[in-house]
C-alpha cells in the first residue's frame, strides 16, 4: 500500500472563491448516519476529504481508497477504477463535492466502507465543510492523520449499527446486491439470452468464450461470461429460459464496449464457480449440494 496520503493541510485547502455555489446546503444530512442502519439514500451527496493509493496487482488497475464528509461525520470509501481519471485530472480533488448514485456499504478492513458504484461531481472547487467526526475511529483518522487508538466500531451519539448477518453462501442474494468485495454469494435467475460459443484471440492468449445473460425475480439482469475450460464445461448446460442458481464466481465491473445491460457488473465462471439448474422457487437445502 502506498504511504503516500493526500493531506487536509490548510495550504492545500481550495479557497471559498473557487466555489460556483454555497456547497453546505448541498450535502446531505445525516447521511452517513442514515445508510450505515439500512435506509436508502437515493443521491447521496458528500465531500471528499482525502484520498490514497492502493497497491495493485500486476494485471488489475489501481483503486483509490477516499475518505469522504456530510460536513458532520466522515467516512471510508472505495472508488472504483473508472474514476481513476477524475483524480488524475484534478476534476475531483481534496475539497470536491460529489453525488453518489449508486452504492453500498459493506464491511471491508476491519470498518464499514462505503463501495462506490456510479458518481457525478457536483462541484471540483470548495473549501473543506464543517467539523466532521469519524463514525468509526480507524481508518479514517489515520488517512488524516490524527492519533486514535480505539478499535471500537460503533456510531457516535449513542446509535449502534445493528450486527453482521454472517449469511452463508447458500442465501439466495438479489443481483443487485452483489459488488466486487463479496466472496461468499449466490444468485438466482434465468437466462434470457444465450450466445454462442466462438473463438477469440488476444496478445495474452487465445481461446474459447461464451456468455449468457441471467434475470433475477426482482428485474436485474447480469452478464455471466466463461472462458475455455470453464466454457466447454458450461456451454452445453445453458439453455434461454432455465432457472439457475451461480455462486464462486468473479464479480468485477462490466466492459461496457461489449456489455450493454443495464448493470455496471458482470460475473466471470472459474474453475471452481458452481452453476446449477433449479426451479423458479429455490430452497437453501436444494441449493448446499
Amino acid at each position: 500500500m502506498s504511504s503516500a496520503i493526500a493531506s487536509l493541510d490548510a495550504s492545500e485547502q481550495p479557497s471559498a472563491e473557487t466555489s460556483e455555489v454555497e456547497p453546505q446546503l448541498q450535502l446531505t444530512p445525516h447521511a452517513l448516519l442514515y445508510i450505515n442502519v439500512g435506509d436508502d439514500v437515493p443521491s447521496l451527496v458528500l465531500q471528499l476529504l482525502s484520498f490514497e493509493k492502493l497497491t495493485a496487482n500486476e494485471n488489475d488497475s489501481a483503486r483509490y481508497r477516499v475518505v469522504l464528509s456530510n460536513a458532520t461525520h466522515m467516512q471510508l470509501a472505495i472508488l472504483p477504477p473508472k474514476y481513476n481519471d477524475l483524480l488524475l485530472s484534478e476534476t475531483l480533488k481534496i475539497g470536491s463535492i460529489l453525488s453518489l448514485t449508486a452504492y453500498a456499504c459493506r464491511n471491508i478492513w476491519n470498518s464499514r466502507t462505503i463501495v462506490i458504484f456510479s458518481l457525478a461531481v457536483k462541484f471540483t472547487n470548495s473549501p473543506l465543510l464543517g467539523k466532521p467526526r469519524s463514525l468509526f475511529k480507524e481508518k479514517e483518522q489515520q488517512m488524516l492523520g490524527q492519533d486514535t487508538r480505539t478499535t471500537k466500531r460503533s456510531l457516535k451519539f449513542g446509535i449502534h449499527l445493528p450486527p453482521m448477518q454472517h449469511k452463508s453462501s447458500i442465501n439466495i442474494r438479489p443481483i443487485k446486491a452483489l459488488d466486487p468485495f463479496q466472496n461468499k454469494w449466490t444468485i438466482k435467475g434465468h437466462v434470457t439470452n444465450n450466445r454462442k460459443m466462438h473463438q477469440y484471440s488476444t496478445p495474452k492468449s487465445v481461446g474459447q468464450v461464451f456468455s449468457f445473460d441471467m434475470i433475477d425475480d426482482e428485474g436485474t439482469e447480469i452478464r455471466i461470461t466463461c472462458f475455455g475450460d470453464v466454457a466447454e464445461m458450461h456451454y452445453h448446460r445453458v439453455e434461454a429460459g432455465t432457472y439457475y442458481t451461480v455462486s464462486k464466481g468473479c464479480i468485477k465491473e462490466a466492459d461496457t464496449k461489449w456489455n450493454k445491460l443495464n448493470n455496471h457488473l458482470e460475473i466471470t465462471l472459474e474453475n471452481n464457480s458452481i452453476l446449477k439448474r433449479c426451479d423458479a422457487v429455490v430452497d437453501s437445502e436444494a441449493n448446499n449440494s
